[in-house]
């Protein structure tokens, strides 16, 4: 609850400096609101939405967040209508995140896309497991990431 508070404050900032450009909505069960997420997990990846695929992007952007329980885990999926990442890209940053080591590796690409995702991914894997963590989907339009997270509802970093 608090991180989608925090998003809607950054979203609103973000639509100051570029005129209501963007929208953030969201499909989350009230159940699954109570859930647990490290600190700084959503904003970084909201934040990547903007900078590399909807601020180029004529016209209105749209991210949208959904939460859905699998079995004793959540995963939370986070789709823009913006550029989208090439598919050679999307390989490769995939191939840095199924590693923690990916984090120190970056994304080989240089354009600047990794290292806020590339440090959320390695802490929700040092804290959780290695089979937690981000992947990108190839997506119609867009970028669509995937978080996978155990389903916790005790507090999380104090």
């Amino acid at each position: 609850k608090e991180e989608l508070q925090h998003l809607e404050n950054y979203i609103s900032i973000q639509n100051f400096r570029f005129e209501n450009k963007f929208q953030l909505q969201h499909s989350i069960p009230p159940e699954l609101m109570n859930y647990k997420i490290l600190k700084l997990t959503l904003q970084p990846l909201i934040e990547n939405s903007i900078k590399h695929g909807l601020e180029m992007k004529l016209g209105k952007g749209t991210i949208r967040i959904e939460i859905l329980q699998l079995n004793s885990n959540i995963k939370i999926v986070i789709s823009d209508d913006g550029l989208g990442i090439p598919a050679k890209k999307l390989e490769e940053l995939n191939r840095s995140l199924a590693s923690i080591k990916g984090r120190d590796q970056g994304t080989g690409g240089g354009s600047g896309t990794g290292i806020g995702v590339m440090n959320v991914n390695a802490r929700i894997k040092l804290y959780f497991g290695e089979q937690y963590g981000l992947r990108f989907r190839d997506a119609a339009a867009g970028t669509t990431v995937e978080i996978t997270l155990p389903a916790v509802t005790d507090n999380l970093e104090g």
